[in-house]
């Protein structure tokens, strides 16, 4: 028998619509499915028809389903869901707007729904979602370590100072040694929130990940139970980076602790190294964003116990930590994921309870040859006496690195803040040799220092010292006569960086 003319039509429509079109009754049974329905699903029409939907839903997401439908019975009889589905392709967001089917006396015979796959959406949506929270969490955690450590600056410095003065006193210098240590774990916390909130690494050189893979296995030698095989893969040419050797040294050690901690009774741990292309597809695939092009893949794998599902939302948030109280501080994947982004790179994490887990990171790979070590430089009290203008607001810093230089041999002027700075300078520039500069302070900033400084004294000679990562002030003193010294410090540090200081600008005229 022929099918009416308008009846034909709508066949063809239907059978050849990419959208997922189905009928069922009041009950949810299937009375019509789509052959782009029968296609996603991987079944025929014979095998859908009257049995239920829900079945093929995800059990999370049945209860604001039967929520959608009931909306259904209302005027104006229509409603819209998104839902996980389980597809030839595996779970899958489905997106639905339903339609209700009345009979003369305007009750609900049939629903109509025509879906559309939403995945890649829903995928960009999640990834905006999470790289939002993190900036979020990022921008307070910065906050927090730099005001954390401008307090442990002076705690650190007074340490040192005391550390001097009670040489020959054994039993108070024990106290002051534990101060100092606790000082300097104290500075690794906020260092390692930093590295969370941190933008691309400052002076970045061209690093081999071979090398810094070498380096941390020998270290992870030495503290894994012998029951833990390491084994490292290199795969195919020279895998060259661009950026912070410590830095990157410091997140794939994390990575392989993490790794440790979960074979308890002991398994396999593989670091693998090669170059890959991800061309655009596959870079949308990944849970942060990142350019297509040659990269180096870093993959740590261990057999160790595996996480659920729900952990990995939280993986990378500060503080957030699967292990037993006393075990983590929550910090080390943060920083792990600062440092990745950092670097222009991405970071995936994936585990099954019980079966281990596998970390892969991405890094846009270079050409060109290892940047080699630099050589460290000498103490406080072995440089000529300089003299020194220090500014900064907080005075526990102003008071105890006053001290600290002065006990060293080296003359020091004090200000409060910038403009006060700027006019010591302005009296005094010929017989000062190098100014220590706070980047943040309330009426004018490290860069609004620098800036006037230089019109009185162009060769003016300038450390500057923050709370903040040099990567979140935009700080960049290689071709511009300027020291980042990062807070806390110890005298060491203090000392290369005054080193640093003088050494530079050594061409530059003064203003006469």
């Amino acid at each position: 028998m022929k099918r009416p003319e308008g009846e034909e039509k709508y066949r063809i429509l239907v059978e050849n619509q990419t959208d997922l079109v189905v009928k069922v009754d009041v009950q949810g049974r299937f009375l019509f499915a789509s052959p782009s329905y029968c296609r996603t699903f991987g079944k025929t029409e014979e095998e859908l028809l009257g049995n239920a939907f829900m079945p093929l839903v995800h059990a999370d997401d049945r209860e604001i389903t039967l929520r959608a439908m009931r909306d259904i019975e209302r005027p104006p009889h229509t409603c819209y869901v998104e839902q996980r589905a389980l597809t030839v392709n595996g779970w899958r967001w489905i997106a639905w707007a339903d339609t209700a089917v009345l009979d003369g006396d305007g009750n609900i015979e049939a629903i109509i729904g025509v879906g559309r796959d939403v995945t890649d959406r829903r995928n960009v949506e999640e990834r905006l979602r999470r790289s939002e929270k993190l900036e979020a969490i990022g921008r307070l955690a910065g906050g927090v370590a730099h005001d954390f450590n401008n307090q442990l600056t002076g705690i650190l410095g007074g340490a040192e100072i005391l550390r001097r003065a009670l040489a020959d006193r054994p039993d108070l210098l024990d106290i002051v040694e534990e101060l100092r240590a606790s000082a300097l774990r104290s500075a690794g916390l906020t260092r390692q929130l930093l590295a969370f909130s941190r933008r691309s690494p400052a002076h970045p050189v061209i690093v081999d990940v071979s090398r810094v893979i070498t380096e941390v296995v020998a270290l992870l030698r030495r503290s894994v139970d012998a029951r833990i095989d390491v084994r490292v893969v290199a795969d195919g040419p020279p895998a060259t980076v661009r950026g912070a050797p410590d830095r990157l040294h410091t997140a794939l050690l994390n990575l392989a602790l993490n790794a440790r901690d979960a074979m308890p009774s002991g398994g396999t741990l593989s670091i693998e190294t090669s170059v890959v292309e991800l061309d655009a597809p596959r870079c949308a695939g990944l849970p942060f964003d990142i350019d297509p092009g040659r990269h180096v893949q870093i993959t740590v794998r261990d057999t160790g116990i595996g996480f659920a599902d729900e952990v990995r939302a939280h993986l990378f948030e500060p503080f957030f930590t699967t292990k037993e109280v006393g075990r983590g501080s929550g910090l080390g994947l943060a920083e792990v994921y600062g440092t990745v982004k950092a670097h222009g790179g991405a970071i995936a994490v994936d585990s099954v309870l019980g079966r281990g887990t596998t970390a892969t990171v991405w890094l846009p790979a270079v050409d060109g040859l290892p940047a080699r070590p630099s050589q460290k430089p000498d103490g406080l009290t072995a440089m000529r006496p300089l003299q020194v203008l220090v500014a900064d607001d907080e005075p526990n810093v102003r008071k105890t690195l006053g001290i600290l230089l002065r006990s060293s041999g080296h003359y020091v002027l004090e200000s409060t803040c910038g403009r006060e700075a700027i006019d010591r300078y302005r009296r005094e520039w010929r017989a000062i040799d190098v100014v220590i500069v706070d980047a943040v302070m309330p009426d004018l900033g490290g860069g609004d220092v620098l800036a006037q400084m230089r019109t009185i004294n162009p060769a003016v000679r300038i450390v500057l010292s923050s709370g903040h990562s040099a990567e979140a002030l935009d700080v960049d003193g290689a071709d511009d006569g300027v020291v980042f010294l990062q807070k806390p410090y110890t005298s060491e540090q203090l000392a290369a960086a005054l080193a640093d200081a003088t050494r530079q600008r050594e061409g530059v005229q003064a203003l006469g």
